[in-house]
């Protein structure tokens, strides 16, 4: 019988940040983004905000995807007050609807 001993050094703060990025999918749906704004009750903030701007319209009403890094959505997200750890977690939670 072998007996084998381990420990788990801890990480830096550092690598757990990488590790949560890692997480984050970088593209959902663009109906699993609705599902999710309407979910947290952001979907009418942002559909009026879109309309101010044909560039974002266009890209909300269109586009098959929404890419994480993506300028209009980065924009979008400014505008409404989220932080980048809100937008993550979005991502996250909208990547299991649907």
């Amino acid at each position: 019988v072998y007996i084998i001993k381990y420990s788990v050094l801890p990480k830096t703060e550092d690598e757990i940040v990488e590790y949560k990025k890692s997480q984050v999918p970088q593209s959902i749906t663009t109906l699993q983004a609705k599902l999710q704004l309407l979910e947290l009750g952001l979907l009418d903030e942002v559909e009026t905000l879109v309309t101010g701007d044909r560039t974002a319209q266009l890209y909300w009403e269109y586009a098959s995807v929404v890419e994480r890094d993506n300028a209009v959505l980065l924009l979008m997200a400014n505008s409404i007050w989220l932080r980048n750890e809100q937008i993550d977690e979005m991502f996250m939670e909208a990547s299991k609807l649907w």
